[in-house]
């Protein structure tokens, strides 16, 4: 396995927490700015329930980010709903195995902090994990210590715009990739919306090679 063994769960049936073993030295009284990703369609290409492993192929401009973050110290997080667990479209064991391909794909020293992942079908109650729910990068953020102001958000679907929003994170990109196309109109609606978007500015790009000029904000 990539990844180690060392994980927590708040409900075996729903949730999954990875923590990858890779340490930033540094203050430990500090805390670190970090890039929190969805997984498909901004990481790996959407699949709809990928659970092969040859399916998984990464989106254009990943590995020139991650490396980057990776040479700045910037935590790397994923935060992904896999409802298609709960709905027996794939397994924990499927979950874990696509993650450990997108990991060998991206290349060593693998430079990924932590996955949070959940099966969650409903958002319902606002407490889970499920995005537009905060509660995976709020998690996060406690656990690794870091600062959501001096953080970012990057997602394809208005759901992770949300849960960004809702966390107080001040940058928030939505890019074209996996549901990006067809989800851009709801998120123009969010961005031109100031009684609700009122925490955070979102800026919309084509894909992860887009960003990297805002990456100063991150220092």
């Amino acid at each position: 396995m990539i990844f180690n063994s060392e994980s927590s769960r708040l409900n075996s049936k729903f949730e999954d927490f990875i923590l990858y073993p890779r340490k930033i030295s540094g203050n430990k009284n500090s805390t670190n700015s970090a890039v929190f990703f969805d997984r498909d369609g901004v990481i790996i290409e959407d699949c709809h329930y990928i659970k092969e492993t040859e399916d998984v192929k990464l989106c254009p401009g990943v590995k020139m980010l991650l490396r980057e973050l990776y040479r700045k110290n910037i935590f790397i997080v994923i935060i992904t709903n896999q409802s298609g667990i709960t709905k027996n479209f794939l397994s924990w064991k499927d979950y874990k195995a696509i993650n450990n391909k997108m990991i060998q794909l991206i290349g060593n020293p693998n430079p990924i902090n932590a996955i949070y992942g959940n099966s969650y079908v409903s958002d319902k109650p606002s407490s889970n994990w499920r995005k537009p729910n905060p509660t995976m990068i709020l998690k996060a953020a406690f656990d690794l210590k870091l600062d959501l102001n001096k953080s970012i958000l990057i997602g394809d679907r208005l759901s992770d715009i949300m849960a960004g929003e809702r966390a107080k994170i001040p940058k928030l990109f939505h890019v074209l990739t996996g549901h990006g196309k067809k989800e851009r109109e709801e998120i123009l609606k969010l961005k031109n919306n100031k009684n609700i978007c009122i925490r955070s500015e979102i800026f919309c790009i084509k894909n992860l090679k887009e960003i990297r000029k805002d990456l100063v904000f991150l220092n």
